[in-house]
C-alpha cells in the first residue's frame, strides 16, 4: 500500500501518518489473531508449519 507499485501512499503520507497506518495494520492483525483464537482455529503460519512437519491430515 505504501510502495510505488502498490497504492503509492508512501509518497503522500508524513512520518506521523505512516506510524498511525502501521499501528492500524498491527491492530487489525491482533484482532484477527484474537478472532482465530476464540474460534479455536490455528493461524495460517501454524497451519503451514504443521502441514510441512506432519504431512496432510488423514
Amino acid at each position: 500500500m505504501l510502495a510505488a507499485w502498490g497504492l503509492g501512499l508512501g509518497a503522500r503520507l508524513s512520518s506521523a501518518t505512516m506510524a498511525l497506518f502501521a499501528f492500524a495494520v498491527w491492530l487489525v492483525t491482533v484482532a484477527g489473531a484474537h478472532a482465530l483464537e476464540r474460534a479455536g482455529r490455528r493461524g495460517p503460519a501454524e497451519a503451514v508449519l504443521r502441514r510441512l512437519m506432519y504431512g496432510p491430515r488423514t
